[in-house]
């Protein structure tokens, strides 16, 4: 993480491009937190250009906002989005704890020497990691570091630079793409869901709030799904390559980057220390704690018979008031991740002052994606404030009444898709239109209390799920190849593949993946 502290996080997977500008002009753009203001003052017009048009299946009318009550939008975002942005803090301590360990690069330099003789192994193996990373927290920039041990490695076991940036970029976006429980997608869209239909919104629908394990199922039959065509499509060129190096897609420099691997990957060797125990407990915390997150946030009961977890009078005194198993959200996973944090601390004999030290710079790199939350989550505000959301999900509904789940998901796909482009910013684009889309499908598939129509509340659930599974299978694609996406840029140049090379193979894996979750929303939405 110490590489990239000169860069400014506009999100978890955006950093500020303004030093890769400096070398590449065109693919300056504004910085997120800008983009995300400029539509909330153009929502705030909205209603006033749409002032006093009555919101379909009610007597409610639009109402304006005043365009002083901005900060007053911004405060209620902050509030709302209170438990997330706490969480990201926490989550951001404890993976700056694990990366100052170097738990973490130490178990990656361990394995990848353990497998020598059997170098092919390697590309599935670590592929899979990276993409267990990225569908469990986003991870993304966490790879940036790792670059100059992993790159040398593959390309002295007979591979090319290019699989080395497919196996990390790929593998962490192919993660992301099928996000399980990843916080900066999953997490901050059930936010913003719960917000618009769930109990404690001005508008209710007659649902239960989601949490992040709601439809979990559909996006771990996902993850398996594309983790297996992204662990295919790179062990196919990395085999291709090793048995002809002139197939590869960067031929072009391949000498000259053995020439720096050998040298490389020699200081890396001197530097070198053989793994400690301390690291290996680390590394097995790190790993047990997102298992055991995973784990608490399955709705077990949803799938056996008659299980139940409750309290007992000798347990009450410990857990009473917290989520029991399948109902775990941020709270408790706040509770989990300091504990984790904490322990770690412990083990390499932190002093309180460290620890309280590596809690703000961990913080600090979430300080960004909080701001961006808080702000995104004062455009919902305003839309409910002024009925502006419940207007354009009635008009929306009119326009695909009848629709059946499967169109729904694919026009979400495509919308989230388009959307993307323009904010590539998970948890941004998330906060923002996630609460309009939300409240539209509960018009078409729900049994809302304002737009009462024939549907259901479990066809709304479901529906809703499926639309979780296809933002993040949607903001994935992007985050895998848009040049504005700055993580993009400096893994291929840390990785020393041009992005014109990086252009011409991934957007072939990409059509292949997208052709994938185009035949997987099918089964899925059927259900």
């Amino acid at each position: 993480m110490s590489d990239i502290k000169s860069y400014q996080k506009d999100d978890k997977n955006n950093l500020n491009f303004d030093n890769l500008n400096k070398k590449n002009k065109k693919f300056k753009m504004p910085p997120t937190i800008f983009i995300i203001l400029g539509i909330l003052i153009f929502v705030i017009f909205l209603t006033w250009i749409f002032q006093g048009q009555k919101v379909p299946g009610t007597t409610d009318t639009v109402q304006v906002f005043g365009l002083l009550g901005i900060g007053e939008a911004i405060i209620s975002g902050f509030k709302d989005a209170s438990g997330i942005i706490i969480y990201l803090f926490i989550l951001g301590w404890f993976l700056e704890t694990v990366l100052k360990t170097k738990s973490l690069e130490t178990g990656i330099k361990s394995l990848m020497h353990g497998l020598k003789g059997k170098e092919i192994v390697l590309v599935p193996l670590m592929f899979l990691i990276f993409s267990l990373g990225g569908t469990t927290f986003g991870m993304q920039e966490e790879t940036l570091p790792l670059f100059i041990i992993i790159i040398p490695i593959f390309i002295l076991a007979g591979f090319d630079t290019m699989t080395g940036l497919m196996v990390v970029l790929l593998g962490t976006t192919t993660g992301i793409a099928s996000s399980v429980v990843n916080p900066f997608s999953i997490g901050t869209s059930v936010n913003a869901i719960n917000s618009v239909i769930g109990h404690y919104s001005s508008n209710p629908f007659l649902i239960n709030d989601l949490t992040i394990g709601t439809g979990i199922v559909y996006r771990i039959w996902s993850f398996i799904v594309l983790t297996t065509v992204g662990i295919s499509f790179t062990t196919f060129y990395a085999t291709r390559v090793r048995k002809n190096p002139e197939k590869s897609f960067t031929y072009e420099t391949y000498k000259e980057d053995i020439i720096w691997a050998k040298e490389t990957l020699e200081i890396e060797q001197d530097e070198e220390e053989s793994v400690k125990k301390r690291q290996n407990i680390a590394l097995f915390i790190f790993i047990g704690t997102f298992i055991f997150m995973f784990l608490m946030l399955i709705p077990w009961t949803t799938f056996i018979s008659g299980m139940s977890f409750k309290t007992s009078p000798w347990n009450s005194w410990l857990l009473n008031n917290f989520a029991l198993p399948g109902e775990w959200d941020f709270p408790q996973l706040i509770l989990l991740f300091s504990f984790s944090t904490i322990v770690i601390s412990m083990i390499f004999k932190y002093s309180p002052t460290k620890i309280l030290d590596t809690f703000w710079v961990g913080a600090k790199d979430m300080l960004t994606v909080g701001l961006l939350i808080g702000i995104a989550r004062g455009i919902p505000h305003v839309l409910s404030v002024s009925h502006l959301d419940l207007f354009f999900a009635g008009n929306i509904a009119k326009g695909l009444g009848g629709a059946s789940s499967l169109s729904w998901t694919y026009l979400m796909f495509f919308v989230f898709l388009a959307f993307g482009l323009l904010i590539p910013s998970t948890s941004g684009l998330s906060s923002s239109v996630m609460g309009v889309f939300a409240t539209s499908a509960a018009a078409i598939f729900g049994t809302p209390l304002l737009l009462i129509n024939n549907g259901s509340t479990e066809q709304l659930v479901h529906v809703l799920s499926a639309t979780l599974l296809v933002f993040s299978l949607a903001i994935g694609i992007v985050n895998m190849i848009i040049p504005t996406q700055s993580v993009v840029m400096l893994s291929a140049e840390k990785a020393r593949v041009p992005y014109s090379q990086l252009i011409k193979l991934f957007g072939i894996y990409i059509g292949i993946v997208i052709a994938s979750i185009l035949t997987l929303i099918i089964p899925i939405t059927l259900i």
